[in-house]
């Protein structure tokens, strides 16, 4: 038995440094590895002492007076820093949070003077973490991507400002893909296979692979937000420097990982473009596409079903030839195009609506209007268009994507909004959204709304179930999740994500603009080495209910989603075996 095991030591340590050289000889120039450590955010504190219900439009968040929030009325003292949320196959948190400082309050270490995408310039970010649970649950460990980016470029910065807003994917391998953006026209692109980062967090190395992608303003990852979704590699939307066209790219990754130049620039063999301003006839298409990679809400631009990608986007040009010959030379265009990566397919892009922005111009396009797309389980696509502070639309294909028979065309499903339009200015901004395992459409957005006849801006919840006809019904009134006092401008960062189980998570940072003398003093005295006009303090909710019920997010509400990982079977253990005494029957051969 003492040899048997011998040799299955040795079998398996010859089998791993095998697959090591080959791995690493054809990408060593790629290769990198981070050791977690503990997470600066989590000293064991507790995490609330009310676990408050909210309710849309009932029992919703009053912050009153403005800096009375989260933690000052429940004692929210999260051991996590709030931010975007993603889940591997095991249902496990993975959070990835924009670093401007070090935690600075010991008694709540993430209420922080500098916060996320609130910092109004680039030069100051000093990292970006990944972070989760250790294997057994009982601590926030963090990876530095900063550490892990400059072990290959270590001239690398990482982009700052109010945009940057760094995307985690796993597929359906439960591989590990990060798109993030960097200072010059550069994206960093992060891929691992390493089970230590999921199964095993915090326990060992984690072996990573990093590459540069060149050229591009910003990128931005499709990531797992409704039931249709391919999880296989996903889908990257470019963003050039030259903004007359718009490009996909799927990268290449093989038995080596992640395939790149000698430089350790992506591959870009897959790279698409989708729409070119610069081949089109200005009057009948749009002359200056966009992709929103960075705003508030962070909803996805790109959703692929069956190897058939869709992208939708807005037109920065200011006048539109519609296909019935009618001139739209007022507010933002919407449009989508598909890809069909089986048979090299483009479609032309389809005009959906104009949309509209009642706080400026309408005349001017605004980048606030940027659509965001689904896939139902069906392989429909829907496309909410965008708007700023105005109503939204909803549009459905008519068949599903990859039907070889549809001409892109889309049915309109109505506007969205609560709102007299007519009678003043409140509308929707920033659309957050995502789509259950029920086709379900979940958003969050801002809401310009008026009460007695003052403009407030509120985080607001809106949903919309499939009915007996087909479509979907929306409701949308009394959606109000947060309620400022504060009655100028306000704006909350805010992103929605959903788990495997079809829980919801709400991430969100508050700023006020334009205070009045009483709340800048306050402002002040609660944070003493502030810039003006910062968000602060990071909120994460969760749903449990598919939005009915809202609760402040603590460490053990993850915990409680999570499925248990396996252990090795004794099938499993056989199976090793039996490979381990053919591996070295033919190494006597």
């Amino acid at each position: 038995m003492t040899v048997l095991l011998r040799t299955m030591f040795n079998c398996t340590f010859a089998i791993f440094s095998a697959c090591l050289l080959f791995h690493t000889v054809n990408a060593v120039s790629i290769d990198a590895y981070s050791q977690a450590s503990v997470s600066p955010y989590d000293l064991g504190q507790t995490e609330t002492v009310k676990d408050y219900h909210i309710q849309a439009g009932s029992n919703y968040i009053r912050y009153k007076p403005t800096y009375n929030r989260e933690r000052e009325q429940y004692g929210y003292n999260p051991r996590y820093m709030p931010e975007a949320v993603t889940f591997d196959k095991h249902n496990r948190p993975f959070i990835i949070n924009t670093v401007y400082q070090q935690p600075n309050n010991p008694n709540n270490p993430t209420s922080t003077a500098w916060h996320g995408h609130a910092k109004p310039t680039s030069n100051n970010l000093e990292d970006v973490y990944i972070q989760t649970l250790n294997a057994d649950n009982s601590q926030w460990v963090k990876y530095s991507v900063n550490e892990i980016v400059k072990q290959i470029f270590p001239d690398a910065a990482l982009y700052g400002g109010t945009k940057n807003r760094p995307q985690l994917f796993f597929d359906y391998e439960n591989n590990a893909h990060i798109v993030i953006r960097g200072e010059g026209n550069t994206s960093y692109y992060l891929y691992s296979d390493d089970t230590n980062l999921t199964d095993k967090s915090g326990l060992n190395q984690v072996h990573w692979q990093v590459a540069k992608i060149k050229g591009i303003k910003s990128a931005g990852i499709e990531r797992n937000f409704s039931p249709g979704q391919d999880h296989n590699l996903p889908i990257i939307a470019l963003a050039p420097k030259k903004n007359k066209h718009i490009d996909i790219l799927k990268p290449i990754i093989d038995s080596q990982g992640l395939k790149t130049d000698s430089k350790g620039n992506l591959d870009l063999s897959n790279r698409v473009t989708v729409y070119n301003a610069e081949n089109a006839t200005p009057s009948n298409q749009p002359g200056d596409p966009g992709f929103a990679l960075g705003h508030s809400g962070g909803a996805n631009v790109l959703g692929t079903y069956n190897g058939n990608t869709i992208a939708v986007f807005f037109n920065k040009d200011n006048q539109y030839v519609n296909q019935d010959g009618i001139v739209q030379n007022l507010g933002t265009g919407q449009f989508a195009s598909t890809y069909d990566w089986n048979n090299n397919h483009i479609t032309s892009p389809t005009y959906l609506e104009n949309t509209y922005s009642n706080l400026v111009n309408d005349n001017k396009p605004d980048s606030h209007n940027a659509p965001a797309v689904l896939i139902d389980s069906t392989g429909y696509a829907h496309v909410i268009t965008g708007a700023h502070n105005d109503k939204m639309g909803h549009f459905r294909s008519t068949k599903a994507i990859d039907d070889s028979s549809w001409i892109s065309q889309f049915d309109d499903l109505g506007d969205i909004s609560s709102h007299d339009l007519g009678s003043g200015r409140g509308g929707f901004t920033y659309i957050a959204a995502v789509m259950d395992q029920n086709d379900k459409i979940h958003m969050v957005v801002r809401d310009t709304e008026y009460k007695n006849g003052k403009q407030r801006y509120s985080l607001a919840y809106l949903s919309a179930k499939k009915n007996a006809q087909g479509s979907w019904d929306w409701d949308d009134e009394g959606t109000t999740l947060i309620e400022p006092a504060h009655l100028p401008y306000s704006n909350y960062y805010h992103q929605l994500n959903i788990d495997n189980k079809g829980n919801l998570y709400l991430s969100y940072s508050y700023l006020a603009r334009n205070m009045n003398s009483t709340e800048y003093a306050a402002y002040l005295e609660k944070y003493p080495d502030a810039e003006i006009d910062l968000a602060h303090d990071p909120v994460m909710l969760a749903s449990y209910d598919s939005g009915s019920n809202w609760r402040l997010v603590t460490t053990d509400k993850f915990i409680k989603q999570m499925d248990i990982i396996p252990e090795p079977s004794a099938a499993a253990c056989t199976t090793l075996l039996i490979s381990c005494l053919a591996f070295v029957r033919n190494r006597k051969k």
